[in-house]
């Protein structure tokens, strides 16, 4: 790859100097040294194995092949030029289209209005977002960015960035409590009505400072979907576990009430997950506004 680069920008600079006329003048054009442009383009000759330039110390010109070889690679150059502006603006502007791969439950994370805010502040960028349950194989399929709550295959390519981490405690709905009593301790939620997230289908792991306490659990729902969860909960199904940023509106609208207050389950991540470490500039906007917004 960095021969054909090179070979690039030799042809480039072969170019500059044969429409100037000059060395003298490609020097002043390119910011190249015109001791360097001599050498380049020596070299350039060696390596295809033709002359281009008849040198003197007063005039430069083309060879006959010299002239065929520039009529052949002119338009390449040029094309090769506009390319590398294209790319250069799309890393330093946010313009194009871009795909996000989300979780179904987008909106537990991050407030409703994160995308609208994106789309107002970066009028250039068509934005797309698709919801799944399932990572997409970003060097595969059409997605610039994926956001996921679980963590990549580690045989997996993608690059990762954490935007936050989601910490969880349990909540039910005060009816379901007035209905099955509020548990005073961890172990006391094996005989209640557990709604639970997939990791968590054989038990939950609690932390209070430094005890902790390992509940063995036969839980009523599985679900991976925290926004379904909570709708289960302000139903009164009973207990499960909700992000602590999401649930204190509910808590203060006297929705939902925490379980077991001080006590938490283990965090999750909250990544951007990317194919390469080189984001175009409506990417690096999107995961910054993301971070700034994120809900944990």
């Amino acid at each position: 790859m960095k021969k054909e680069l090179d070979r690039m920008r030799d042809m480039a600079l072969f170019v500059q100097v044969a429409a100037l006329g000059s060395l003298t003048r490609a020097a002043e054009s390119t910011g190249v040294p015109a001791s360097t442009l001599s050498r380049r383009i020596s070299e350039f000759e060696s390596q295809i194995g033709v002359k281009l330039l008849h040198r003197s110390t007063r005039r430069l010109a083309l060879t006959d092949i010299g002239q065929r070889y520039l009529e052949r690679i002119t338009d390449v150059v040029d094309r090769a030029r506009a390319i590398s502006g294209e790319l250069e603006e799309e890393m330093g502007r946010p313009t194009g289209h871009l795909r996000v791969c989300a979780p179904v439950d987008f909106n537990a994370y991050f407030p409703e209005a994160a995308l609208a805010d994106y789309c107002a502040s970066h009028p250039g960028v068509r934005f797309e977002l698709h919801c799944s349950a399932q990572l997409p194989d970003l060097a595969t399929e059409p997605y610039d960015i994926c956001i996921a709550t679980t963590e990549p295959p580690q045989a997996s390519r993608m690059v990762r960035r954490r935007i936050g981490m989601a910490e969880y405690q349990l909540y039910a709905a005060p009816a379901y409590l007035r209905a099955y009593g509020v548990p005073a301790h961890p172990a006391e939620l094996a005989r209640h009505r557990c709604v639970v997230m997939p990791d968590s289908e054989s038990g939950l792991a609690l932390t209070d400072g430094n005890a902790s306490a390992q509940v063995a659990l036969a839980p009523l729902l599985v679900l991976n979907n925290q926004l379904a969860v909570e709708n289960l909960l302000r139903d009164g199904l009973g207990i499960g576990p909700l992000t602590r940023g999401r649930a204190d509106a509910l808590v203060r609208e006297g929705a939902l009430a925490p379980v077991l207050p001080g006590w938490t389950l283990p965090p999750r991540p909250i990544l951007a997950l990317t194919a390469s470490r080189a984001l175009p500039a409506r990417v690096r906007g999107f995961i910054d506004l993301l971070v700034a917004r994120v809900v944990t």
